[in-house]
């Protein structure tokens, strides 16, 4: 371990952060990094800039809302601080990190470390939420397969699909350090083959999707580095093997059905089929008409017991059509700009927030993620705070030019 990557507080810090985020709750992930942004208010080492405007009116926008149209304050209060405060409080205090000092890599690590025990930990458990690993009694298995209604269980469960993203997320994490070699190659093979077990028992057709994408922009950004074409070609050769053992497991198999069953042949009398979320979007264009200025987060969940199933419709009945214009303008320009910057000067968590966000855009086109994902939403906004830290590339970019750039694939 070189100089620059030695293990300091901050470090320490952010793994218990993000632990009892993800393994206790996410409200006490907040009280660990409300400190970190009071601390950079107090000594302005947080300094705003042109990218927080957008996030800036988007919860200023929220809080008018909440407060506004609840008729029950404190319900209200609860509600903002959970699905609006809560992320702009983790890209904030991300944008404080000086990383001149403190290792982007180690950074990563961090997040990869504390998300691996919890994912591991949440998905190995049967119906009665004991800890189990075989997968015949797999909770998420029975339920794929159909041997297994949810009706009582005794522990908190995550869906499918949001379990998923945060399964991709493993790998997509271990990507980033191994395009850098920060990574030993045995140990993210590792991380890969235990990801493709659970991705493909939990068996959701957008996660698979939305991780070959990020397999493919994995390569885009890889073929142009030193040794990245035999880096590749391992991992292709490993994703195969992979693939050719689990195709042999009845796990494999009832994915495949799963998609012909529930895809292509989905109608809307099935519960997880296409079918449905096209009856679930029609119920949120009907809220939407009725009111464009939106009605907050759980109102959609608390009215007809499931989300909206999309995160732009989410958005939009949750927060109306303006604050939604702030919020997907705000992520969309912070990775038109990083896509701009030329590879050789894209760091890891440039890269890694363009990752992240093709997972966000891809899942969220059949999920409402930040209803039903909130851990997640927490880790994807302190990656983008750590893109907008001081003297970052992105802020020489936000210097140059208040104009959103165009993707250079140079």
């Amino acid at each position: 371990m070189n100089k620059q990557e030695k293990i300091k507080p901050i470090h320490i810090y952010l793994f218990v952060c993000f632990s009892a985020l993800f393994n206790l709750s996410t409200h006490l992930g907040l009280l660990f990094m409300l400190p970190v942004l009071f601390t950079g208010i107090a000594t302005k080492s947080l300094k705003f800039n042109k990218l927080d405007t957008a996030i800036i009116i988007y919860t200023a926008l929220c809080f008018l809302l909440y407060f506004t149209y609840e008729d029950n304050v404190l319900v209200g209060f609860k509600n903002f601080m959970v699905f609006v405060f809560m992320p702009v409080t983790f890209y904030f205090s991300a944008r404080i990190i000086n990383k001149k000092d403190v290792s982007d890599y180690l950074i990563i690590k961090v997040l990869l470390l504390a998300l691996f025990f919890y994912v591991v930990n949440s998905f190995f458990r049967d119906p009665n939420g004991n800890f189990t690993l075989n997968l015949g009694s797999n909770l998420y298995y029975l339920i794929r397969s159909e041997q297994y209604m949810r009706t009582d269980v005794d522990y908190d469960f995550i869906n499918g699909t949001n379990i998923s993203l945060l399964i991709v997320t493993i790998p997509t994490l271990g990507m980033t350090l191994l395009r850098d070699k920060k990574l030993n190659m045995f140990l993210f093979l590792g991380l890969l083959f235990v990801s493709c077990v659970m991705l493909f028992t939990a068996a959701s057709r957008t996660a698979i999707v939305a991780f070959a994408a990020i397999i493919v922009l994995y390569i885009y950004y890889t073929l142009n580095k030193k040794n990245g074409i035999r880096t590749l070609i391992g991992i292709l050769v490993i994703m195969t093997v992979i693939g050719l053992i689990l195709s042999q497991t009845d796990f494999t198999q009832t994915a495949i059905q799963r998609f012909q069953e529930k895809t292509l042949d989905a109608g809307a009398d099935q519960l997880y089929g296409l079918g449905l979320r096209a009856i679930i979007w029609t119920f949120a264009f009907s809220e939407l008409s009725t009111n464009f200025l939106g009605y907050g987060h759980k109102y959609f969940y608390d009215k007809y017991e499931l989300t909206t199933h999309n995160e732009l419709l989410g958005q939009l009945v949750a927060t109306g059509f303006i604050p939604t214009i702030f919020y997907f303008f705000f992520i969309i320009r912070i990775v038109l700009m990083l896509m701009n910057i030329k590879r050789n000067e894209k760091d890891a968590i440039s890269y890694l927030a363009i990752y992240l966000t093709a997972l966000y855009g891809l899942i969220g086109l059949t999920e409402n993620i930040t209803v039903g994902n909130r851990g997640w939403m927490l880790l994807f906004f302190f990656v983008l705070g750590l893109t907008n830290t001081p003297k970052s590339k992105l802020q020489e970019k936000i210097n140059e030019s208040g104009k959103p750039a165009l993707p250079n694939s140079s």
